[in-house]
């Protein structure tokens, strides 16, 4: 992730409303009969759910954030 991705997902209510909204969507476009779309939402939420749980590092994300705030 970027400098700034960091920064912005570092707040774990932003990281879990990001996921919810596609989990939501990938859940709705199912539900209507779009196996397309639903697979591309579905896609969408693993891939923030890798991102931004499994793999993102909150403590990088602080010391990042740190170095930013020193260097103002």
């Amino acid at each position: 992730m970027q400098q700034r991705d960091l920064e912005f997902f570092r707040p774990v209510w932003r990281r879990v409303a990001i996921t919810v909204f596609c989990l939501f969507w990938a859940t709705l476009e199912w539900a209507t009969g779009e196996p397309l779309w639903g697979m591309i939402a579905s896609g969408a939420a693993l891939y923030c759910y890798w991102q931004l749980f499994y793999t993102f590092d909150a403590n990088t994300a602080e010391k990042q954030g740190n170095k930013t705030d020193a260097n103002d």
